[in-house]
C-alpha cells in the first residue's frame, strides 16, 4: 500500500470513530432509578451493599 493511501485510510478511520462518538453522545441515558428511595431521618444512616455476583450465579462456595 502506498504511503499516501495508508494516511488516507488512517484519516478515514479517525473520522469514522469521531462520528461514532458524536452520535453516541446524542443518545439519551436510560433511567437510573427503578424505585423511589425514601429520605432517612436525622441521626440515621443508610448502608448500600453491592454484590459481585450475577443474578443467575449461585452464592454457594465450593468446599476446599
Amino acid at each position: 500500500m502506498a504511503k499516501g493511501a495508508a494516511v488516507q485510510v488512517r484519516r478515514f478511520r479517525g473520522a469514522a470513530v469521531a462520528l461514532l462518538l458524536a452520535v453516541a453522545n446524542c443518545a439519551q441515558l436510560p433511567p437510573t432509578s427503578a424505585v423511589v428511595v425514601p429520605p432517612i431521618s436525622s441521626g440515621a444512616a443508610r448502608i448500600w451493599f453491592y454484590r459481585d455476583y450475577e443474578p443467575y450465579e449461585t452464592l454457594a462456595r465450593p468446599l476446599c
